[in-house]
């Protein structure tokens, strides 16, 4: 769970979730910096992992689970609380907290695609979306804002840096 994700959104929502759910055995595990999201994964076994955060903690929670070597593959949910929530488009979930408790509990996972991204950089997992590019700036000056400011302002001060300083650059994309 990441508590800051969505400017508090996700730690607020996960008080409610976490009240509703009470009676389940669950291991709660909160993030306080960059990375914590994908150490937890990596040492989740073959447990269900549910994601109470943003894009970018559900991205640290899918490259933990899907770096280790595992018998089958994991099984993981989402609770999207972010800024942009853009796989909360994709992978629905419940939106109010007195659902998530039967969410859990029924049985009724699916399998979803995931792709691998190399380049310079290293090797990265996604399941929703990958940026290259100006969107790909935006979103490494986003994650070097002040989280003071909230997603919402580092995104739009990206998003305005970006354009006035971007400039192409030749990729190669190989399937």
């Amino acid at each position: 769970m990441n508590p800051v994700a969505g400017s508090g959104r996700a730690g607020r929502f996960w008080k409610h979730c976490a009240t509703a759910c009470a009676g389940l055995p669950l291991e709660v595990l909160e993030t306080t910096r960059r990375g914590d999201a994908t150490s937890y994964a990596e040492g989740a076994g073959e447990r269900l992992v549910i994601v109470v955060g943003g894009d970018g903690t559900a991205h640290e929670v899918v490259n933990g689970l899907l770096r280790r070597p595992r018998p089958r593959p994991p099984r993981i949910g989402f609770l999207q609380r972010g800024t942009g929530a853009d796989l909360r488009r994709t992978i629905p979930g419940p939106r109010r907290p007195e659902e998530v408790a039967a969410w859990i509990t029924i049985d009724r996972w699916r399998p979803i695609d995931a792709g691998i991204l190399t380049s310079s950089t290293g090797r990265e997992f996604f399941i929703n979306v990958a940026d290259v590019g100006i969107g790909a700036e935006v979103l490494r000056r986003a994650a070097l804002g002040p989280a003071w400011a909230g997603g919402t302002v580092n995104f739009l001060a990206a998003a305005v840096i970006s354009l006035a300083v971007h400039r192409n650059a030749r990729v190669r994309i190989g399937l």
